[in-house]
């Protein structure tokens, strides 16, 4: 008994030197090498910043019964763009696809070499009506106050337009002459689909037989310093995929009648409890995302949290335990379940005849839209309800991989652009949809990422109100893409 008592304990002492090892020893990523640089001019930052307040002003809203279209507003915003940039019009060849989409191509001097392509997209979210006062600025106003460009799509997602126009304009003054061609594909309607923007200029670009190195579009941001528990830095968060897309409706039917007379369910309950179980049953977690997301900032955490994260294959109850207590980091472990809209009876004591509830399901990269589908009819299995698809969906995007040509190039521009050399950069989910889902048949390596260091107050304001881009930022982003322009014309990016 004593050998057997001390063969465990030698064990545990075994494993416990284990993983005390696996969470102190560690390759340093190679991207810390990178450091800022400092030569770089930014222009005229007060100039762009009026550039976008005046981008601003020019209310190009979607909304689902009007999505760009004829709309005066639209045209406007493209004389606006042909004004403020006189040189990129005059030297970029522009075409326009479906009227609304713009497409301008910046050649290179070195065809043999795969072009990038930057999206971006000029449409808006409308300004919810009787929210106008909760707006320290008026919405539309594109004031320049307290260090801030104020206004609808400042940060979603003119912001990034201005930014890369005005690089362009700035380095084609110069004379540059990038070795690699540029794109820049800026869609009318991401805000309800792309379908119309987007989608178009995707299928053009494939007609042209053409594949791009790096396709980057908006979606993750920097971090900045204690929005991720546990780190005190900034951390670039350079989304290398994106989650699918599916809502279900969930229907019971019955015969109705007077509520004094009610069956043991009505259809009402039926649903009701069919919500719950659709609640009750989610998804399984999965690490892998999270695992490649923790990879760029794994020596930078607290102990305990390295010690966990590290030996993940011990410690997974544990750690899917703690993660999916906050909502943003369980929506990286799961496909997640939304329920959002419920309807039944028009009057208090009428049986509903029909009743019904909206699930929307944001889907994990390895799931699928069937599979969904499935399980959202097998969770509700004995309810007396049905389950249909509310149109075809989106299935989740392919990953990225953080080996290649385009997630080096957008590691370097990072922490080039960064003020100092405390910017972590690592690989992350997204997990709202984005135009990129038109562009996956042009390129294997897409990116999301928008170069602007966010606190949580700040993320908060995007679609909803006193929506504003700092200075600070927007100086970020000029230096963003110019590192990256410039960088581009390497043929491998090291780091």
């Amino acid at each position: 008994m004593k050998k057997l008592v001390q063969s465990i304990t030698a064990l545990l002492s075994l494993l416990a030197a284990l993983l005390v090892y696996r969470s102190v020893e560690w390759d340093w990523p190679a991207y810390l090498a990178i450091a800022p640089v400092e030569i770089d001019s930014a222009g005229d930052l007060q100039q762009v910043a009026r550039h976008l307040a005046g981008a601003v002003q020019i209310r190009t809203v979607s909304t689902q019964q009007r999505a760009g279209g004829s709309n005066q507003d639209f045209r406007a915003f493209q004389r606006y763009l042909r004004e403020t940039y006189p040189t990129l019009h005059r030297q970029v060849h522009l075409e326009k696809i479906n009227e609304q989409g713009l497409l301008y191509h910046w050649r290179g001097s070195r065809p043999d070499l795969d072009p990038i392509l930057l999206l971006g997209h000029y449409d808006t979210v409308p300004v919810i009506a009787g929210t106008e006062s909760q707006w320290t600025y008026p919405p539309f106003s594109g004031a320049i106050a307290e260090g801030f460009v104020w206004g609808r799509g400042t940060l979603d997602d003119k912001g990034m337009i201005i930014a890369q126009m005005e690089v362009v304009e700035q380095l084609l003054r110069e004379g540059h002459q990038p070795a690699r061609s540029i794109y820049l594909a800026y869609g009318h309607d991401e805000e309800v689909g792309g379908r119309q923007g987007a989608l178009k200029i995707s299928q053009y670009l494939q007609r042209q037989g053409l594949r791009f190195s790096l396709v980057l579009d908006e979606g993750s941001i920097i971090a900045a310093a204690g929005v991720i528990a546990g780190l005190d830095r900034p951390v670039a968060l350079l989304g290398h995929a994106e989650k699918g897309y599916l809502s279900v409706k969930v229907t019971a039917h019955a015969t109705g009648g007077h509520s004094s007379m009610p069956p043991a369910h009505t259809a009402a309950g039926q649903v009701a409890a069919a919500v719950t179980q659709l609640e009750n049953r989610q998804r399984p977690a999965k690490l892998e995302h999270s695992d490649d997301f923790f990879t760029g900032i794994l020596p930078f955490l607290p102990t305990g949290q390295r010690l966990v994260l590290s030996n993940s294959w011990l410690f997974k109850p544990l750690l899917v335990s703690y993660l999916q207590k906050q909502p943003a980091l369980n929506a990286s472990l799961r496909t997640t379940t939304a329920v959002t809209m419920l309807s039944a009876s028009p009057k208090e004591n009428v049986l509903p005849i029909e009743a019904s509830a909206v699930v929307n399901y944001r889907i994990l990269p390895g799931e699928s839209v069937a599979t969904t589908l499935d399980h959202a009819r097998r969770a509700v299995d004995g309810t007396g309800t049905t389950v249909k698809a509310l149109g075809s969906g989106t299935e989740p995007s392919p990953v990225a991989p953080i080996d290649g040509f385009g997630y080096r190039l957008l590691q370097r521009a990072a922490r080039e652009s960064w003020h100092d050399d405390t910017l972590l950069v690592t690989p992350r989910l997204v997990l709202v949809t984005t135009d990129t889902r038109h562009y996956h048949p042009l390129s294997d390596e897409v990116f999301r990422f928008m170069p602007n260091a966010l606190n949580l107050d700040e993320v908060a304001t995007i679609h909803g109100s006193n929506e504003r881009l700092s200075l600070k930022n927007l100086e970020l982003m000029l230096r963003f893409y110019r590192r990256l322009i410039i960088n581009a014309d390497r043929q491998t990016v090291a780091g």
